[in-house]
């Protein structure tokens, strides 16, 4: 059977969501409004059609996805987190969940887990550096 995963860029304009097989072969990308719950009353909607859309042009079944990372802009107290990933659940993804400060992803996408100083500016703005 073959592997599926998605990862979710969620920030406080757009939400873009991509879906692609274990190879890395993006199979649908898909973009929506913001997802902060604090700033954008579609947060909740935009997540979650965002998801079901790019499974959808994918031509593939909620069943099918192995796991979910999403880099989402608001996450900034656990309780943020664990809003986010019950929001997430609520796709019926049985696979891995996870969320995170848009901001780790930038920076993982950026140093791979290295030190280094990433700065987002957009609709907000956040600097975050790592020295281990």
């Amino acid at each position: 059977m073959s592997t599926y995963v998605i990862g979710m860029d969620g920030g406080g304009s757009h939400t873009r969501v991509a879906l692609a097989d274990e190879n890395g072969k993006v199979l649908s990308y898909v973009q929506k409004g913001g997802c902060n719950r604090y700033h954008d009353a579609n947060a909740e909607q935009d997540v979650l059609e965002g998801i079901a859309e790019a499974i959808r042009i994918a031509g593939l079944e909620v069943e099918q996805i192995a796991s979910i990372q999403a880099g989402m802009a608001g996450l900034d107290q656990p309780e943020d987190t664990v809003w986010a990933e019950a929001l997430l659940a609520q796709t019926g993804i049985l696979g891995r969940i996870s969320a995170v400060n848009d901001t780790h992803i930038a920076h993982t996408a950026a140093f791979g887990g290295e030190p280094g100083i990433v700065a987002i500016g957009g609709t907000g703005s956040l600097i975050m550096g790592k020295t281990e």
